[in-house]
């Protein structure tokens, strides 16, 4: 959601000349922004919260953004994050991506999935649009919790944060790191890569018989919607599966060759100046 925020918001402005917008943020953010603001045309209001706890921001978007955004004559705020504001005095759009806590609820702790059940269903049925990252998500807003298609806005978002650094050469890597000679399977972990809705047992179980090393870097419905014809897809909970494809990518350099440029091809179909073309659009909906 982080990269979400970073990649789309600034390029909102160039996507709408006549709005003015202004970004809600808690103390940590704010500091960085009067440092290197994400856009010199957006206004900052900072928020008394840190990010260190979910539940704190949770509570000052209920009750001290609601405020604000009469406060600073706000016309329409969207939220980016799956939940939003439910006593906002003014319309709301929010973003959606994904209703984890409702297809895999053991991937929560009890007291956030709770609250989850509770915000994120209101906070859908209250906005004037619902942007969604992936037509999986549409799927399970309308599945989980009744919601009317007719509402909803597509959005995929662009590939991933902007490049910040020139890449570090393989044979650095492998010496900081301790990686031997041979393939090298990545797996990239986000924050929740432990819970069990990211399968990783299964992908350690499966490593035993392919022929390469699992590298596992520091800090699954619409995988298919993305990748397209440009991965291997398998059944998730077949360990045999899930070793017979990682199997034939180490060792066909070819079929490798072929999916990387697959690969390329449909990375270049997402672009954040296109996510941000069609919030707008969606802004434009929840405002007429």
């Amino acid at each position: 959601m982080e990269v979400y925020a970073r990649s789309l918001v600034p390029r909102l402005p160039a996507a709408w000349p006549e709005a003015q917008f202004t970004v809600f943020a808690g103390r940590e953010l704010a500091a960085e922004w009067r440092e290197r603001p994400w856009h010199p045309g957006i206004r900052l209001v900072e928020l008394p919260v840190g990010a260190a706890t979910r539940v704190r921001w949770t509570l000052v978007e209920q009750t001290l953004l609601a405020a604000g955004l009469a406060r600073h004559r706000i016309d329409l705020v969207h939220s980016l994050g799956n939940t939003t504001p439910l006593l906002a005095p003014v319309r709301t759009v929010v973003t959606i991506h994904g209703l984890i806590f409702k297809r895999h609820p053991e991937a929560h702790a009890k007291g956030l999935m709770r609250g989850l059940a509770l915000l994120v269903p209101l906070g859908v049925r209250r906005a004037r649009r619902i942007i969604a990252v992936s037509r999986a998500t549409v799927g399970d807003l309308v599945g989980f919790l009744g919601m009317a298609e007719a509402r909803m806005d597509v959005v995929p978002s662009g590939p991933g944060a902007d490049p910040v650094a020139d890449p570090t050469s393989e044979e650095e890597l492998r010496g900081r790191f301790g990686i031997a000679e041979g393939p090298i399977v990545l797996f990239v972990l986000s924050p929740s890569a432990h819970r069990p809705h990211k399968n990783l047992e299964r992908l350690i179980d499966a490593m035993g018989s392919v022929d390469a090393t699992l590298v596992l870097p520091g800090y699954a419905t619409a995988l298919p919607e993305l990748a397209g014809d440009a991965a291997l897809l398998f059944d998730p909970l077949d360990t045999g599966a899930i070793a017979e494809s990682v199997g034939r990518l180490v060792v066909d350099s070819g079929l490798r060759r072929e999916l990387a440029a697959r690969g390329r091809e449909r990375a270049a179909g997402f672009s954040w100046r296109t996510a941000a073309e069609r919030t707008v659009a969606s802004y434009k909906r929840a405002l007429s």
